[in-house]
């Protein structure tokens, strides 16, 4: 509380921004992702007793830098991020470094409350929406809808549909980062596994978006916006849910394969071997000589 205090304007910002700006709409998944992977990890952190460290004052002192560096030169997501890296710091300080290293992907998916720089976000989403129109464009062509295409605006019956603007897919990437992020570490899977599901999470992204589109411009062609603006969105949150289950299927297939894709905690080697194993040497009589059968 008092982390969020001290760095209140920051925070009222980052409010007001992500409360109308549709394009940060991620940082509404940061707490739910966040408390999801804490979840998945209770049974460690159950054991975990409070202990001060100084890493957490660490972490305050350079996001407090990071905020008044942002503030003075106008750098939004420094304002923003040093507010949320402060809060982290504020969190770690009383609990100690065992919590920091069973905790960490939790306290780093609180990364996504902070918006993209517009920077970056223009460098992904000028291309992205250019393959993605395109891509749309060639998919119902060839099923055998009469669509046009002018750079990225899309046109069928009459109705244009401006990719930049409906739907360039920056939304749909950084809100399927936030789900992949919480599959790949709310989940005991082996590193590979993490890494891959990360990795493919753009690409996820981009596929989710061209099959969303291919509906959304055909409704855009056959009801008024009134219709067609709701559709899109719903659709979007939905692409969320299947690209969800599409992760969870692929990685019910490599188990059902027998590929090696959880990884075991420390603690369990001994209980997988079973009572019976335990014993590494014979019983020992009162002299000390082992005694055998």
């Amino acid at each position: 509380m008092a982390a969020v205090v001290a760095f209140f304007d920051a925070w009222r910002d980052l409010y007001s921004i992500v409360r109308v700006d549709e394009e940060a709409s991620q940082a509404w998944l940061a707490v739910p992702v966040a408390a999801w992977i804490l979840w998945s990890r209770r049974r460690g952190l159950e054991r975990v007793r409070p202990r001060g460290t100084w890493i957490g004052p660490c972490l305050i002192a350079l996001g407090a830098a990071a905020t008044a560096y942002g503030y003075q030169n106008a750098a939004q997501s420094l304002w923003h991020g040093g507010a949320v890296l402060a809060l982290i710091g504020a969190i770690v300080t009383p609990m100690g470094q065992r919590f920091l290293l069973l905790a960490w992907p939790a306290l780093l998916a609180l990364a996504f409350l902070v918006p993209p720089p517009g920077g970056l976000r223009l460098a992904i989403a000028i291309p992205l929406q250019e393959h993605t129109a395109a891509a749309t464009q060639t998919l119902l062509v060839g099923l055998g809808f009469a669509v046009d295409r002018a750079g990225s605006i899309l046109t069928y019956q009459g109705e244009q549909v401006a990719v930049a603007e409906a739907c360039n897919g920056m939304r749909m990437v950084f809100a399927l980062l936030a789900v992949g992020y919480a599959f790949a570490f709310a989940h005991p899977w082996r590193p590979w596994l993490r890494t891959a599901v990360l990795l493919s999470t753009p690409l996820l992204a981009i596929a989710a978006n061209v099959a969303r589109l291919v509906p959304t411009v055909l409704v855009y062609g056959a009801y008024p916006d009134t219709v067609a603006g709701p559709f899109h969105d719903i659709a979007g949150w939905l692409m969320l849910a299947l690209v969800f289950m599409a992760l969870t299927g692929v990685v019910a297939a490599l188990e059902w394969a027998g590929l090696p894709v959880r990884s075991m905690p420390a603690g369990a080697v001994a209980e997988a071997r079973g009572p019976g194993r335990v014993a590494t040497s014979p019983p020992r009589t009162r002299s000390g000589k082992a005694r055998h059968a």
